[in-house]
């Protein structure tokens, strides 16, 4: 007998214990007020349900029902619960629903007995849901066509997020991801949008953007040997062609990015000297100027479909293809037979704006530059304003 009762204590014990799953968190009363304390975290369903909330100094859980509270969430950027009135099954119910994602286009999820439930709801608080049964063949079309026509008139503004949401495994992860990126591209008006869990590994993921440019380059070249006192100064405008990338770590900053920009334009000029017989003499260059730009852009306004931002950092050039008349004693750049020139070092500095084109932006940029090229005979200094269009994907 007391084997048994001893066998019945262990078996009480284990199943107190397997229902106990304490985790830091706290609650969010109706009055927006958040109550720190322990949530123990059961299984899905039963989490749809109630909250087992102990505030901290507390020495029991009370249990909140769905409507007494707001919501509730782990702590640390955990699962976050929040109250809501959705369809589950044929029947409309408030429950503590999954919060997944906060945006123009918001995500939750529920699960019951036999289904899998993701609720997307819009500004206008329109639902469109999505019920997945967990067993079903994934690559019947029939079934995919039933459940997702909803949600793909939802995110009608991208034909790329529809085309994804009929490949979908149906898990939270894609399906977040789908979401989000959609929310970032033609939702940016409604604010910043907020995943509320998140995979460690995706935390620093790098979101790379290419552009290409073309602009005016309003340029002035001074040119000056190191025996001699007079610089030669001659203005040129000419057309120039870019290509760059911007790289960003969205969840370490929304505002900065790290930017390159490869340039090249063909610029010539003509300037007279009048030497100390007063003899004039018409020179004349001609060369193509290839330059790097290396540096930051900071964005003013990143979560608007207008959005200014400034740059700046180093630039590098590099001239060739000289060709001159009447500059025996100056030059610009150098040939095949002097390799005694450095390459050309500056800065840069400029401003424009991002203007949002669904998932692309038309860039519209102005931009101060100069360079100092030494060859150890000739110092040449360039300076330059540039403006732009482009366009970024």
């Amino acid at each position: 007998m007391r084997k048994i009762v001893l066998l019945l204590c262990l078996l009480a014990v284990i199943t107190i214990k397997a229902q106990t799953n304490p985790q830091p968190g706290y609650i969010i009363t109706n009055e927006n007020d958040t109550i720190r304390g322990t949530v123990n975290y059961l299984s899905d369903i039963r989490n749809m349900h109630g909250c087992h909330f102990r505030a901290d100094g507390a020495e029991d859980f009370q249990i909140y029902k769905p409507g007494e509270i707001r919501g509730y969430r782990l702590m640390n950027n955990g699962i976050f619960y929040v109250t809501r009135t959705f369809m589950v099954g044929n029947k409309e119910e408030t429950i503590f629903a999954e919060y997944l994602l906060q945006g123009g286009v918001s995500l939750y999820y529920v699960r019951d007995t036999h289904m899998q439930y993701y609720y997307w709801v819009d500004e206008d608080g329109k639902v469109a849901i999505l019920a997945y049964d967990g067993n079903k063949v994934v690559d019947d079309n029939t079934y995919r066509r039933k459940r997702i026509m909803e949600v793909s008139q939802m995110l009608g503004k991208s034909a790329d997020a529809q085309k994804r949401l009929w490949k979908t495994n149906f898990s939270s992860k894609d399906l977040v991801d789908l979401t989000r990126e959609y929310d970032e591209a033609y939702c940016a008006d409604a604010g910043e949008c907020v995943q509320f869990v998140y995979d460690a590994k995706t935390k620093f993921a790098l979101k790379v953007r290419f552009r290409v440019e073309a602009g005016v380059d309003f340029n002035k070249v001074r040119n000056k040997h190191y025996t001699g006192e007079n610089w030669i100064e001659t203005s040129c405008t000419t057309p120039y062609l870019g290509i760059g990338a911007d790289f960003q770590i969205p969840r370490f900053s929304k505002n900065l990015s790290l930017e390159t920009m490869l340039t090249v334009n063909k610029k010539s000029g003509s300037e007279n000297e009048i030497d100390y017989l007063q003899k004039v003499t018409a020179m004349y260059f001609e060369y193509y100027d290839l330059a790097l730009q290396l540096g930051l852009a900071v964005k003013l306004l990143p979560e608007h479909r207008i959005c200014p931002f400034i740059r700046g950092g180093f630039a590098l050039n590099e001239m060739f293809g000289i060709e001159t008349e009447n500059m025996e004693h100056y030059k610009i750049g150098h040939n095949e037979q002097d390799f005694r020139t450095r390459l050309g070092m500056g800065f840069y500095v400029g401003a424009g704006t991002d203007i949002a084109i669904g998932n692309h932006s038309l860039r519209v940029v102005a931009n101060y530059l100069t360079h100092n090229n030494d060859d150890m005979a000739i110092l040449t200094k360039s300076k330059a304003f540039t403006i732009g269009l482009g366009f970024c994907f």
